[in-house]
């Protein structure tokens, strides 16, 4: 009988070869299990299972006590920035640290603004133009959509 690591050897090689995302084999004294499908991926059946979102806007609107004492802005010209994808958005590069951005801060072209986390990845989100942060338009932690707001900024 062969030595189990050179059929184990093999088994990688056809799963290669035909390009198999997963690959089983039990016999009575073993089991075998192989997939190419990264854990990250894996996982991912279990975010439907998040309470349902039916739409952006609640998400990205502040409550009418939130804006009672904040002035009306005008945001025809300014520009916003956008959630690239699904997932969590995090203000901060880490527990301890202090946000990326301030309302009336200015920000470079290429500047972080903020994270979205998507199956377990840290995506830093950056400013495509320059200009001052006049409204955060998510909460820390939150889930956000794909095209969602996340920043109004004013042009400079």
């Amino acid at each position: 009988m062969k030595n189990i690591v050179e059929t184990t050897s093999e088994i990688l090689e056809l799963v290669k070869e035909f390009e198999l995302e997963e690959f089983e084999l039990e016999t009575k004294d073993s089991r075998i299990k192989l997939s190419t499908v990264p854990l990250s991926q894996r996982a991912a059946p279990m975010i439907p299972q998040q309470s349902p979102i039916t739409s952006a806007a609640p998400l990205a609107a502040p409550s009418p006590a939130e804006n009672s004492s904040a002035p009306e802005i005008d945001d025809s010209d300014l520009i916003t920035i956008s959630s690239p994808m699904v997932g969590t958005f995090y203000r901060k590069p880490g527990p301890e640290k202090p946000a990326y951005v301030e309302i009336g801060q200015r920000v470079a072209p290429g500047q972080a603004v903020c994270i979205i986390e998507a199956m377990k990845l840290m995506n830093e989100i950056k400013a495509d133009e320059g200009g001052k942060i006049v409204k955060i338009l998510a909460k820390n932690e939150e889930t956000v959509q794909e095209g969602q707001p996340l920043f109004l900024i004013e042009a400079e």
